[in-house]
């Protein structure tokens, strides 16, 4: 090993591979002057440099303690913490060293430079010391919001393994902090009240929600409060009831994201008299879907009134179990359309949990209940139901039949046109027309003849769907029969023809529809024909007037 004045020489004025080996041979010595010689490097402007020199002061251990000491005495703050951190870690390589490491620490918690305080308090917390706390209280009040900040959290560290008395102290100082004027401090305090489950924070933390200044602040009392697993309601309810549409929307958005802490108080509430409040409450306690509440919901869409039944339907949308599902079927037959149509949508934001339980219902003796079904299973379905649909296609209710088809048309496949086809000789216009609706969403040439048959059918809503499934179909192959259709003794049905011509861009035909939108007695035609006749030529003349066609 060369001579360690020459070795500090090298440290100070040498090139990068000349200061590592340099480093790398002080590693090995066994003295201080060897560690006091490694504390030099942390001042050199190579990253590299100080990070060798680190290690090095790491692993000679405990002879490098005293010149680390030492070292705290420059001015440079960023040299003093880097010593902090060096500390830190030859106390955890060397545990026989950590009681003095952490005197040293706890001095530098006296320090006037705050960043060193900060990472005094810093490792401490990181070391655990129990000792640290009652020097690390002082800090709350510090001058500097950061070391406040730094001191709030790790005393919220440090109180989790506490004992009981001084983890009261501990919470009952760090409750103090959420009134501190730093924003960033009181989201150190609502952190750290979570990590220590203070209940006795918790009135002062739901009013933090709704009202302190800073969003950051909001968010950590929300998450405390879900820690904790309670909230204090009255402020929430001064919202809900406050005539101020945002005040109410965020106690709302706020109960909803504090979930089953949220819940658990809300619970008892639905005793309320106020039905207002109990309808927020109801909703909300959907939003979380706590399978807590089920019980209490599934009674109030019995004894509930008016919008409270509604709105106790909707929040058991996210509870998928087989009783809940069951009171949900029993309101599809429900003459209240609005409780019905809600039994459906909760049905439907289930998704595919319902369809076993469903599928047993489609031979329920109501026809209301047998389509809403067709419905709902058209909405989360995939194609492997099919099959139950095919089936239904056969009831004896025409709308029954009309929703099944429908569903098919949702679901997709080809192996479902075949049965749609059939759908179209059905003796019901209803079916018959959603029939063509369907098929033409399928857009393809399977059963392009007997829709062209459905165009002489002998009702008029089934023959407009027919047509316009034709033009989905067929593009631009579908203006000769759409022409053909203007002769077609329904009006409905030669409104529809122009209509679709006017879509397709047929202009060809511009001369034929002047002639029918004419005047009487020069053109016979009705004029609600006439008035779209217009309204297709002036496109039509529009598009020849910029010389293209759209």
């Amino acid at each position: 090993m060369r001579r360690l004045g020459e070795l500090v020489e090298i440290l100070r004025k040498k090139s990068y591979p000349e200061k590592l080996k340099a480093i790398e041979e002080l590693k090995g010595g066994q003295s201080s002057e060897f560690a006091s010689a490694l504390i030099t490097a942390l001042y050199d402007a190579d990253t590299r440099i100080r990070k060798a020199a680190s290690d090095a002061l790491i692993s000679l251990g405990g002879i490098a303690i005293n010149p680390l000491l030492s070292g705290l005495k420059t001015t440079d703050r960023n040299i003093r913490r880097n010593i902090l951190l060096i500390l830190s870690k030859i106390a955890e390589n060397n545990p026989s060293l950590e009681f003095k490491i952490e005197e040293i620490l706890i001095n530098c918690l006296k320090d006037p430079d705050p960043v060193v305080k900060a990472q005094a308090g810093e490792t401490l917390g990181k070391m655990k010391s129990k000792r640290a706390i009652p020097h690390l209280l002082p800090l709350l009040t510090d001058i500097n919001f950061w070391v406040r900040s730094l001191a709030t959290l790790v005393l919220g560290e440090l109180g989790i393994t506490a004992d009981e008395a001084t983890k009261y102290k501990l919470i009952a100082a760090i409750t103090e902090r959420l009134n501190d004027p730093n924003h960033w401090v009181r989201r150190s305090a609502c952190e750290s009240l979570g990590k220590l489950r203070a209940k006795g924070a918790v009135e002062k933390l739901s009013e933090l929600t709704l009202n302190d200044p800073s969003d950051i602040v909001q968010d950590a009392a929300i998450e405390a409060l879900r820690t904790i697993g309670e909230i204090y309601f009255p402020p929430y309810e001064k919202a809900i009831l406050s005539p101020n549409i945002r005040e109410r929307m965020k106690a709302i958005a706020t109960l909803v994201k504090e979930g089953e802490a949220a819940s658990s108080s809300l619970i008892p509430l639905l005793a309320t008299e106020n039905e207002e409040l109990k309808v927020t409450i109801v909703s909300v306690l959907g939003e979380i879907g706590d399978k807590k509440a089920t019980e209490h919901l599934l009674r109030l869409t019995s004894t509930g009134k008016g919008n409270l039944r509604l709105q106790a339907l909707n929040a058991l949308a996210k509870v998928k179990e087989e009783r809940v599902v069951k009171n949900l079927v029993s309101f599809l037959s429900h003459p209240d359309s609005s409780l019905s149509d809600g039994a459906k949508v909760s049905l439907e934001k289930m998704g595919e949990y319902v369809i076993p339980f469903l599928a047993a219902e489609l031979t329920n003796p109501d026809p209301q209940v047998r389509m809403k079904i067709c419905e709902i299973l058209g909405n989360v379905g995939n194609e492997a139901i099919s099959h139950l649909l095919i089936k239904s296609l056969s009831d004896e209710n025409a709308w029954v039949r009309a929703a099944a088809c429908e569903a098919l048309g949702k679901i997709g496949g080809k192996g479902v046109i075949p049965y749609i086809i059939i759908a179209l000789k059905d003796h019901s216009p209803l079916v018959r027309a959603k029939g063509c609706e369907v098929l033409g969403r399928f857009r393809t040439p399977f059963g392009i003849s007997e829709l062209t048959a459905r165009l002489k059918d002998e009702d008029t809503i089934v023959k407009v769907s027919a047509l316009k499934a034709i033009a989905e179909i067929r593009g631009e192959g579908a203006k000769p029969l759409i022409t053909e259709a203007l002769g077609d003794a329904d009006v409905e049905v030669r409104v529809a023809a122009v209509h679709l011509l006017g879509e397709l861009g047929a202009i060809e035909t511009l001369p034929l529809l002047e002639k029918i939108s004419r005047p009487w007695p020069f053109s016979r035609e009705e004029d609600e024909v006439k008035e779209v006749c217009r309204q297709v030529i002036k496109k039509f003349k529009e598009v020849l007037a910029r010389g293209r066609i759209k």
